[in-house]
């Protein structure tokens, strides 16, 4: 994953890798990398073979899809839902303890 700090050393971003050896792989991992490159902030080549994401960006512009992301990034990040990740695991050990 990049990190905010590397970033800067990184002009673009490539999803290109369409082998397709391990399904799986390519259908999770080809999306966090399309999305990790747009939090960067880095322009992205796209192999045609990526229907789904092309998909998005003919139907998006860059600008948005990237504005989308960093807003996403900001709503779901852990600092606004560490209170109920604590909740959840106090109230998980309070109905094991109980058992």
């Amino acid at each position: 994953m990049i990190q905010r700090s590397d970033s800067a050393s990184y002009t673009k971003g490539y999803v290109t890798d369409g082998t397709k050896r391990n399904v799986f792989h390519f259908d999770t991992c080809t999306p966090t990398k399309f999305f990790t490159y747009l939090s960067a902030g880095l322009p992205i080549i796209i192999n045609k073979e990526f229907s789904y994401i092309v998909s998005l960006v003919k139907r998006y512009d860059y600008e948005t899809l990237k504005a989308n992301v960093k807003k996403a990034k900001e709503v779901l990040s852990m600092k606004n839902h560490i209170s109920r990740l604590i909740e959840f695991y106090k109230q998980a050990c309070k109905e094991s303890a109980n058992g």
